[in-house]
């Protein structure tokens, strides 16, 4: 799993590249968390999730997303969603993250 991320936009792009699972969790959850510091100190209100390249998730990665939206949330940063694959969107819906992290158009 790669994880890039565009900090210099007005609503941050994050990218995943690879597969969001149990393997990679822990990986994700930590490097996320060590941005939301850097967001910590900026006038930021949304964060952009690049899924373009993300070619695989289950329930661990719903996990992730979800423990992130908790976090994330209470310092009133909105989650969005963009260019999920096929595969990964169907995940996201039948879990109804939408409802919480919308996609981004």
């Amino acid at each position: 799993m790669k994880i890039k991320f565009n900090l210099n936009s007005e609503a941050p792009h994050i990218s995943f590249d690879g597969e969001l699972d149990e393997h990679t969790a822990d990986y994700v959850r930590l490097t996320l968390d060590s941005l939301l510091g850097e967001f910590a100190d900026k006038a930021i209100d949304k964060v952009i999730f690049d899924f373009k390249k993300l070619s695989f998730m289950d329930s661990t990665g719903v996990g992730v997303l979800l423990g992130r939206f908790k976090k994330w949330n209470s310092k009133n940063l909105q989650i969005c969603i963009k260019d999920p694959q096929p595969h990964v969107d169907r995940v996201l819906r039948i879990s109804g993250i939408y409802q919480i992290m919308p996609l981004f158009v």
